[in-house]
Protein backbone atom coordinates (compact mmCIF):
# COMPACT_ATOMS: atom_id res chain seq x y z
CA UNK A 1 0.00 0.00 0.00
CA UNK A 2 1.37 3.09 -1.22
CA UNK A 3 1.80 6.00 1.98
CA UNK A 4 2.63 9.89 1.28
CA UNK A 5 6.06 9.00 2.12
CA UNK A 6 6.29 6.96 -0.58
CA UNK A 7 5.34 10.02 -3.06
CA UNK A 8 7.37 12.03 -1.46
CA UNK A 9 10.82 9.80 -2.45
CA UNK A 10 9.26 8.95 -5.68
CA UNK A 11 9.06 12.88 -6.28
CA UNK A 12 12.52 13.09 -4.79
CA UNK A 13 13.97 10.80 -7.64
CA UNK A 14 11.98 12.68 -10.29
CA UNK A 15 14.40 16.18 -8.51
CA UNK A 16 17.50 13.94 -8.54
CA UNK A 17 16.77 12.84 -12.18
CA UNK A 18 16.54 16.25 -13.35
CA UNK A 19 19.57 17.26 -11.26
CA UNK A 20 21.23 14.36 -13.39
CA UNK A 21 20.55 15.67 -16.66
CA UNK A 22 22.20 19.06 -15.21
CA UNK A 23 25.33 17.28 -14.61
CA UNK A 24 25.58 15.74 -18.00
CA UNK A 25 23.63 12.42 -17.87
CA UNK A 26 20.47 10.69 -18.61
CA UNK A 27 17.54 11.42 -16.32
CA UNK A 28 17.30 8.64 -13.96
CA UNK A 29 17.70 8.51 -10.25
CA UNK A 30 17.15 6.09 -7.65
CA UNK A 31 17.55 6.21 -3.46
CA UNK A 32 17.71 3.79 -0.83
CA UNK A 33 15.53 4.15 1.94
CA UNK A 34 16.24 2.60 5.84
CA UNK A 35 13.53 0.91 7.92
CA UNK A 36 13.09 4.13 9.50
CA UNK A 37 12.50 6.21 6.77
CA UNK A 38 16.11 7.64 6.67
CA UNK A 39 17.98 8.58 3.28
CA UNK A 40 20.63 5.79 3.16
CA UNK A 41 22.02 6.52 -0.51
CA UNK A 42 21.42 8.41 -3.97
CA UNK A 43 22.30 6.96 -6.71
CA UNK A 44 22.02 8.79 -10.08
CA UNK A 45 22.69 7.53 -13.93
CA UNK A 46 26.51 7.86 -14.96
CA UNK A 47 26.39 6.08 -17.95
CA UNK A 48 27.17 8.72 -20.36
CA UNK A 49 29.72 10.44 -17.47
CA UNK A 50 31.50 7.72 -16.32
CA UNK A 51 31.64 5.80 -20.00
CA UNK A 52 30.17 2.81 -17.86
CA UNK A 53 27.55 0.68 -19.77
CA UNK A 54 26.44 -0.45 -15.93
CA UNK A 55 26.30 2.90 -14.63
CA UNK A 56 22.27 3.20 -14.36
CA UNK A 57 20.91 4.75 -11.36
CA UNK A 58 19.62 1.63 -9.67
CA UNK A 59 23.15 -0.38 -9.99
CA UNK A 60 25.00 2.73 -8.30
CA UNK A 61 22.84 1.87 -5.66
CA UNK A 62 23.37 -1.00 -5.26
CA UNK A 63 26.99 -1.04 -5.79
CA UNK A 64 27.24 1.50 -2.87
CA UNK A 65 24.77 -0.50 -0.66
CA UNK A 66 26.54 -4.30 -0.56
CA UNK A 67 29.05 -3.64 0.97
CA UNK A 68 27.88 -1.68 3.83
CA UNK A 69 24.83 -3.52 4.64
CA UNK A 70 24.05 -7.44 5.41
CA UNK A 71 21.15 -9.19 3.48
CA UNK A 72 18.69 -8.89 6.99
CA UNK A 73 18.73 -5.13 6.97
CA UNK A 74 18.59 -5.03 3.27
CA UNK A 75 15.25 -6.72 3.07
CA UNK A 76 13.88 -3.76 5.58
CA UNK A 77 14.63 -1.23 2.87
CA UNK A 78 13.23 0.51 -0.10
CA UNK A 79 14.23 1.27 -3.03
CA UNK A 80 12.65 4.57 -4.61
CA UNK A 81 13.15 4.66 -8.41
CA UNK A 82 12.28 7.27 -10.70
CA UNK A 83 11.61 5.31 -13.76
CA UNK A 84 10.61 1.08 -13.62
CA UNK A 85 14.51 -0.44 -13.74
CA UNK A 86 15.20 -1.92 -17.18
CA UNK A 87 16.00 -5.74 -16.97
CA UNK A 88 19.83 -5.68 -15.97
CA UNK A 89 18.83 -3.87 -13.12
CA UNK A 90 16.11 -5.65 -12.08
CA UNK A 91 18.23 -8.67 -12.16
CA UNK A 92 21.03 -6.94 -9.94
CA UNK A 93 18.12 -6.01 -7.46
CA UNK A 94 16.76 -9.29 -7.24
CA UNK A 95 20.38 -10.57 -5.99
CA UNK A 96 20.65 -7.72 -3.56
CA UNK A 97 18.19 -8.84 -1.20
CA UNK A 98 16.16 -5.37 -0.64
CA UNK A 99 12.78 -6.32 -0.18
CA UNK A 100 10.72 -3.17 -1.72
CA UNK A 101 10.74 -1.70 -4.89
CA UNK A 102 8.78 1.63 -5.51
CA UNK A 103 8.97 3.36 -8.65
CA UNK A 104 7.89 6.52 -11.19
CA UNK A 105 7.74 6.46 -14.86
CA UNK A 106 6.65 2.65 -16.43
CA UNK A 107 8.71 1.48 -19.06
CA UNK A 108 5.81 1.06 -21.00
CA UNK A 109 4.93 4.66 -20.55
CA UNK A 110 8.15 6.02 -21.24
CA UNK A 111 8.51 4.35 -24.77
CA UNK A 112 4.65 4.88 -25.60
CA UNK A 113 6.14 8.53 -24.87
CA UNK A 114 9.56 8.74 -26.71
CA UNK A 115 9.64 5.61 -28.59
CA UNK A 116 8.66 7.45 -31.77
CA UNK A 117 11.98 9.07 -32.76
CA UNK A 118 14.49 6.46 -31.19
CA UNK A 119 16.43 3.61 -31.27
CA UNK A 120 16.21 1.58 -28.02
CA UNK A 121 18.48 -1.21 -26.92
CA UNK A 122 15.22 -3.68 -25.93
CA UNK A 123 12.72 -3.21 -28.73
CA UNK A 124 9.57 -3.00 -26.18
CA UNK A 125 9.39 -1.93 -22.39
CA UNK A 126 9.93 -4.61 -19.77
CA UNK A 127 8.44 -5.08 -16.91
CA UNK A 128 9.95 -5.83 -13.48
CA UNK A 129 7.37 -7.29 -12.09
CA UNK A 130 7.17 -10.86 -12.59
CA UNK A 131 11.08 -11.42 -12.31
CA UNK A 132 10.92 -10.09 -8.99
CA UNK A 133 7.61 -11.97 -7.69
CA UNK A 134 9.17 -15.11 -8.72
CA UNK A 135 11.34 -14.65 -5.92
CA UNK A 136 11.98 -15.94 -2.26
CA UNK A 137 10.72 -14.46 -0.45
CA UNK A 138 8.59 -11.97 -3.38
CA UNK A 139 9.55 -8.53 -3.62
CA UNK A 140 7.02 -6.21 -3.28
CA UNK A 141 7.40 -4.12 -6.00
CA UNK A 142 4.67 -0.70 -6.27
CA UNK A 143 4.55 1.74 -9.40
CA UNK A 144 4.11 3.46 -11.35
CA UNK A 145 3.14 5.98 -9.64
CA UNK A 146 3.30 9.92 -10.33
CA UNK A 147 3.62 9.03 -13.92
CA UNK A 148 2.96 12.52 -15.20
CA UNK A 149 5.23 14.13 -13.16
CA UNK A 150 8.08 11.85 -13.35
CA UNK A 151 8.13 12.72 -17.17
CA UNK A 152 9.70 15.60 -16.50
CA UNK A 153 13.01 14.76 -16.35
CA UNK A 154 12.22 12.90 -19.40
CA UNK A 155 11.04 15.73 -21.24
CA UNK A 156 14.04 17.82 -19.79
CA UNK A 157 16.48 15.25 -21.26
CA UNK A 158 15.39 15.07 -24.58
CA UNK A 159 12.43 17.22 -26.09
CA UNK A 160 14.89 20.20 -26.18
CA UNK A 161 16.74 18.07 -28.69
CA UNK A 162 13.62 16.63 -30.09
CA UNK A 163 14.46 12.84 -29.22
CA UNK A 164 17.56 12.69 -31.20
CA UNK A 165 18.28 9.03 -32.04
CA UNK A 166 21.97 9.18 -30.71
CA UNK A 167 21.00 10.41 -26.86
CA UNK A 168 18.33 7.77 -26.49
CA UNK A 169 19.73 4.85 -28.29
CA UNK A 170 21.41 4.04 -25.59
CA UNK A 171 17.92 4.41 -22.83
CA UNK A 172 17.93 0.71 -22.04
Amino acid sequence: MLTDIDHEWVRFTFRLAEATVAAGDQPFAAVLVGPDGALLIEGRQTRATTNDCTAHAEMNVLREAWPRWDWEFLERCTLYSSTEPCLMCTGAFAWSGIGRLVFGVSQARMYAEFAGAWEPRFRAANSCREPLADLQPPVVVDGPILEDEGLAPLRLAWAPIGCAPARLSSLA
